[in-house]
């Protein structure tokens, strides 16, 4: 994690002092820990979604036909199937597609999490403390699950790096990091 932290330092004047990591298989706990989430999956996303999870299940030794999307549209998707589709690179405008996916999910994980009360928040942190990587002290753990009632109010605010209508090999990290800091620090 402290080479991702340097990258984000040298590419964008971001000092990131504390973080909170997790890998494919802990994703995919914690989107099943609360029971799916909803996404639109498009006809054309199928197979490549599908290609993924194939991937999956002979990487963690399940059946390589389990958990297959079926159709397309609005569907509640299991974790398996939310990081299969999260990791579609080669459907539309390939990677710029692939974030704009991976922050839907997010964005859908986020909002689920939001509408649960406070028992179901607390089942959820006993499944999500396991499954986190962390720099955080057991202290700034347990502040952070104390405004775990405030998440309701928290805006989602997104954006990606390089900025709408940069080309990803010609990008103008002055520019970005400019946006960056307005939209995240109001500066």
């Amino acid at each position: 994690h402290l080479l991702l932290l340097e990258t984000i330092y040298d590419n964008l004047g971001i000092d990131v002092k504390k973080y909170i990591a997790i890998d494919f298989y802990s994703f995919i706990k914690i989107v099943d820990a609360i029971n799916g989430i909803t996404i639109d999956i498009d006809q054309t996303e199928i197979a490549a979604c599908n290609a993924c999870i194939q991937e999956l299940n002979i990487l963690d030794g399940s059946n390589e036909n389990d958990s297959l999307i079926e159709s397309s549209g609005e569907q509640v998707v299991t974790g398996k199937q939310a990081l299969g589709y999260s990791r579609i690179r080669m459907i539309g405008n390939a990677d710029y597609e692939r974030t704009s996916r991976q922050r839907e999910v997010l964005t859908a994980i986020i909002n689920k999490i939001q509408s649960m009360n406070i028992y179901e928040l607390a089942k959820l942190v006993k499944v999500l403390l396991p499954e986190i990587t962390t720099n955080l002290s057991k202290n700034d753990i347990i502040s952070l699950t104390s405004l775990a009632l405030d998440i309701k109010a928290y805006k989602i605010i997104q954006n990606r790096i390089p900025i709408e209508g940069e080309n990803v090999h010609i990008t103008d990290f002055t520019l970005d990091i400019r946006q960056f800091n307005e939209l995240v620090y109001g500066k």
